[in-house]
């Protein structure tokens, strides 16, 4: 009680203090410099006004903004909080974020402060609009409300069945539908689907019904796994087909029939069946039945038994068959071949017994046999005939490994001439190396085509002609059949025919044995004079110099040399080329085309031959002939010098000279043949020279002849030299015709003094 008591007097004074007048007061000055002394000794925290007129404590902003959030029903900018507050925006802020972290209601969206009442309250709009039209869209939400999608997603979600009646679709969250949506759109997605008959685009379906392409397959899922539609789903999404199962019984009992009946159906009928996997398709369909799978047809056993059936056959009888003709229209080639390689053929007893042609012939062994057979008369028959260039076919098959003494039998028949000869005068010897110069090129190179046949096997017939012999004997044959036979019976009638054409080489290697040797042997001997008439030209040489020299040489190597040349060459041709050749035919040009085609071993001496003549060293050329000439190549036997057939030679070429300058009427050519035996007179060397080297040798016998002598050949040379130069002018013709008479007045002069020198000297 006495505790009461004292409450009681305690509570009366209290009141008696509170009516007591104050006796001093605090001006607002002193107030603010108090607050500010406190400020200072940090015993006071507050915050300014923007004004500065107002001071509040943190406890009091905190309190005003949740009072001015509870005002703007859970939401409102921070901007506005300023404005309401009257305090400044970065107090605001850090006011706000810590709030944010004591307070988990509380959320700040986009510089909107927002509590978990608004959220609620936005949560029962957003149901009123769902139940309104059925469904709606979260981001249609998100431009009303102008919030954050995600934001809204996550919130929805959490209050779907509390204050949100309805539900999110799986496939797509960011759509709500009521239940009475999902099941108005369920019957009707069923109604449709039941009434089609046939595979249908379910892209088609929803642009014509116009239902929701995510909801439409979710549902449309359910209803098939329900097994409340009777039908199947193929395809994803927008490629997606339904196939109602009466459709599906429709199409298998065709395929059942069809293929009953037929033993085959083909990929193309299921295809344009819209069956896109037909291998499978049939696989489920006909489950257990043995099924052959080629290439555009299903098959049955039935017909593979036929084509077994008939391959016996061909075994039995010796025939051939079509099997095109065996299987239904719409087999390809591709397919009998499938069907033969890998079912008919694969380890089967029979399979040593035929052969299969162009994927569809099947062919006996013996039906093959017996079309070689065929051909037995006709190789007989061809190769006498061509007996006669069945020798050099064959002699060319065997040139890659030949037998030194047949190599030599034909060395010797390379190439026909007639015997050497002796003493040939220099103007002669001139004009037949210019002859071979202007030899036929053409020739060789249709030679060369001929080289090319000889280097290939010996044929018998070709293809075509094998075909038309086959198609003779056998009428029922077609082209195709024909011809394949006729390709795979090439190479054994072309060996075939090769062994009786060696037999034909054979029996005749005797004869043409011995006319090559002949030839071989005249061969030897021309080179043998024509060498020794060089050799003995090139004696004559030593007497000049210079220009002189060179000259001499060239003529040398372009005439005499070059006959040489074209008869080693014409020996090589005929023996590593299998042409004959002519060596009068053969130039620069065809020799330089037949080294192309001589083996390494020959070629490289033999261009070092042509090489030779073709420079200005007389003795490099004789080097290169003795290479070639030698036993590993030619086989060319080079006779030992002999002085006195050496001088024998001699004798006679001065003979010939003296007949030809008394027969000769021409001044030039009598001066030419005068100086040439005038040399030969005083230096006992015969000399081969043009024309041009007259005046040479002129220069040379000045030392050897009389004054008288000498002056006379010279003057007659320089009339000639006069003659020449005015032949080329009309106005001059008087003159001509004075210089060839004083020519031919003085032509008994220039072959006295020739013939008489000759006579003194055989007096001496």
């Amino acid at each position: 009680m006495s505790d009461w008591n004292e409450i009681q007097r305690l509570a009366a004074d209290f009141q008696r203090v509170q009516l007591t007048a104050s006796a001093h007061k605090l001006s607002e000055r002193n107030c603010i410099e108090i607050i500010n002394k406190l400020i200072g000794m940090n015993k006071l925290d507050v915050i300014y006004t923007i004004d500065g007129k107002e001071y509040l404590t943190p406890q009091q902003l905190e309190r005003e903004i949740k009072d001015e959030l509870f005002v703007h029903r859970g939401r409102i900018n921070l901007v506005d909080l300023q404005q309401a507050t009257n305090v400044d925006l970065t107090h605001i802020d850090a006011k706000v974020k810590e709030m944010l972290r004591n307070d988990r209601s509380l959320y700040l969206i986009q510089g909107d402060l927002i509590d978990r009442d608004y959220i609620d309250r936005l949560a029962e709009e957003i149901n009123d609009i769902l139940q309104e039209s059925g469904q709606i869209s979260v981001s249609e939400l998100g431009k009303t409300f102008n919030l954050p999608t995600d934001f809204l997603q996550t919130n929805i979600e959490k209050r779907i069945g509390v204050y949100i009646h309805g539900q999110i679709n799986p496939l797509e969250r960011g759509t709500i539908y009521t239940e009475a949506y999902v099941a108005r759109h369920t019957a009707n997605i069923r109604g449709v689907f039941s009434a089609i008959t046939r595979p249908t685009l379910v892209s088609s379906i929803i642009y014509q019904y116009n239902f929701p392409e995510t909801l439409l397959h979710d549902i449309l899922r359910k209803l098939l796994e329900e097994n409340r539609l009777a039908g199947s789903l193929q395809g994803h999404q927008s490629k997606a087909i339904y196939t109602p199962n009466i459709y599906s019984r429709t199409q298998s009992n065709w395929v059942l029939a069809f293929f009953r009946q037929n033993d085959y159906i083909e990929y193309d009928s299921l295809t344009r069946l819209e069956i896109t996997d037909p291998k499978n398709y049939l696989r489920k369909c006909l489950n257990n039945k043995s099924i052959i799978f080629l290439e555009t047809c299903a098959s049955g056993q039935n017909i593979l038994g036929q084509v077994q059936a008939a391959i016996e056959d061909v075994v039995t009888t010796s025939s051939w068959v079509d099997i095109m003709t065996l299987l239904p229209s719409p087999f390809s080639v591709g397919d009998a071949s499938m069907l033969l390689q890998k079912f008919c053929l694969k380890n089967n007893k029979l399979n040593a017994s035929v052969q299969c042609l162009c994927d569809q012939f099947i062919v006996s062994n013996k039906f093959l046999q017996n079309c070689l057979q065929l051909f037995d008369s006709h190789m007989k028959k061809k190769a006498k005939k061509d007996a006669s260039i069945v020798a050099a076919k064959f002699a060319s098959i065997n040139t890659s490994n030949p037998n030194r003494s047949i190599s030599t039998e034909q060395e010797d028949s390379s190439n026909s001439s007639g015997k050497k000869k002796k003493g040939n005068d220099s103007t002669t010897s001139k004009r037949k190396g210019k002859g071979k110069d202007r030899s036929n090129a053409d020739d060789f190179e249709s030679s060369k085509s001929n080289s090319k046949q000889n280097k290939q096997d010996l044929e018998f017939m070709s293809i075509p002609e094998i075909k038309d012999v086959i198609q003779q004997e056998h009428l029922d044959c077609g082209d195709q059949f024909a011809e394949e036979i006729a390709s795979r019976l090439f190479s054994s009638l072309r060996k075939s025919y090769q062994e009786i054409a060696k037999s034909v080489f054979l029996s005749s290697t005797s004869s043409v044995t011995s006319e090559k040797r002949k030839i071989h042997s005249d061969a030897q001997d021309k080179i043998n004079g024509l060498l020794t008439n060089a050799k003995l030209f090139g004696n004559g040489l030593q007497y000049f110099s210079g220009d002189a020299q060179l000259a001499l040489q060239k003529h040398l190597l372009h005439t005499i040399c070059t006959e040489i040349t074209n008869i080693v060459f014409s020996l090589l041709i005929s023996e590593y080329i299998m042409v004959d050749s002519d060596p009068n035919t053969l130039n620069s040009d065809t020799r330089s085309s037949a080294l192309e085609k001589f083996p390494n071993q020959i070629k490289k001496p033999a261009a070092a031959l042509e090489k030779a003549l073709n420079g200005k060293d007389i003795d490099q050329f004789f080097d290169a002939l003795d290479v070639v000439l030698g036993p590993s190549i030619c086989q060319i036997m080079i006779k030992k010098s002999d002085r006195k057939k050496e001088r024998q030679i001699v004798f006679n070429h001065r003979q010939n000279l003296m007949e030809q300058l008394n027969q000769e009427s021409n001044s030039a050519m009598c001066l030419h043949l005068s100086t040439v035996l005038l040399f030969q007179k005083h230096t006992q060397c015969m000399i081969h020279a043009p024309g041009r080297c007259v005046p040479h040798i002129i220069s040379f016998l000045k030392q050897h002849l009389t004054d008288e002598h000498y002056n006379a050949i010279y003057e007659y040379q320089q009339l000639i030299v006069k003659a020449m130069q005015q032949q080329s002018d009309a106005d001059t013709a008087d003159q001509t015709s004075e210089i060839e008479s004083q020519l031919q007045e003085k032509m008994a002069i220039i072959k006295t003094i020739a013939l008489e020198s000759k006579k003194q000297s055989q007096q001496i």
